[in-house]
């Protein structure tokens, strides 16, 4: 017997998965950064911070759900069709 996951069950697992995985860093990263600059600079170092890691969060969550998302869609999509040798 073939068990399915509900397609919705796998989206929402990866994105605690990659949630989990991303929140960590986030934090360390934004510490680090701030936390380096002069007491003075602190705003401007966020500022910094928070541009790059929504650049590099977008990318990653983008990545993240849309890949295995896009594999999902071609695997539904060919299930039923015959396979060609």
């Amino acid at each position: 017997m073939d068990v399915i996951p509900d397609q919705w069950t796998v989206v929402i697992a990866g994105s605690v998965i990659l949630g989990l995985g991303v929140a960590p860093a986030s934090t360390l990263s934004t510490d680090l950064i701030v936390g380096a600059a002069p007491t003075e600079r602190a705003g401007a170092a966020s500022a910094i911070s928070e541009a790059g890691g929504e650049l590099c969060r977008t990318e990653a969550g983008d990545n993240g759900r849309g890949s295995p998302g896009s594999l999902a869609t071609w695997v539904v999509s060919h299930r039923g069709r015959a396979r060609v040798s």
